[in-house]
């Protein structure tokens, strides 16, 4: 039994729904079907008794079901992801830097861009291992990171502690922090590549 069967059969448009009312109450589903209610879209409502809808439809009972005609409401749309807010550090290398950093990224199996974010945890760690990890000092000469090879690390909240511990540490900009990190990792993995004969 389609929508378009029972709008025709009863010449109304747009119908919402097909309920049972009323059934005799004895037997499977509630027993025979007393009374049945169509709703329309207009707000109108035929009833109809159960013997009446069956012969209305060529049915071989009055006792039957019906599912709701109304169609499921729409899936709701997902809520947008929340924007979450980013910090860009850029830092610029020299040819030879580059050629290092991007070897170790690869030998890592990483981006710059993740290189670089790895090296500001890596050595915020490292920093929290020394004997004094809340020691202030310089760092001279200061590292230059006006390369032509730019690299931009878009950090979130959660990495902020990390950048900053080396900022810190050293007192240097974010740019130079990321700078002294990204060296010291470039190292580590050379001599994790170095051990493993890569």
């Amino acid at each position: 039994l389609t929508v378009a069967a029972v709008e025709q059969k009863y010449g109304r448009a747009g119908l919402t729904a097909v309920e049972v009312v009323e059934r005799t109450g004895v037997g499977a589903d509630g027993g025979r079907v007393r009374k049945v209610r169509l709703s329309f879209a207009d707000g109108s409502t035929l009833e109809r008794t159960g013997n009446q809808f069956r012969v209305d439809f060529g049915l071989k009972s009055d006792w039957f079901s019906v599912g709701s005609s109304t169609p499921p409401p729409p899936p709701s749309t997902p809520p947008a992801a929340p924007v979450v807010p980013t910090y860009p550090v850029m830092t610029g290398y020299t040819a030879s830097e580059w050629a290092d950093l991007t070897a170790a990224a690869a030998w890592m199996n990483l981006t710059p861009e993740e290189f670089q974010r790895t090296a500001a945890w890596v050595t915020a760690f490292l920093i929290g291992l020394s004997r004094n990890p809340n020691q202030v000092g310089w760092l001279s000469p200061a590292p230059t990171v006006d390369g032509p090879n730019l690299v931009t690390t878009a950090y979130v909240d959660e990495d902020l502690p990390s950048i900053r511990s080396v900022m810190r540490r050293w007192t240097l900009t974010p740019s130079q922090a990321q700078k002294v990190a990204t060296t010291m990792l470039v190292f580590l993995a050379g001599v994790d590549r170095a051990r493993r004969g890569g």
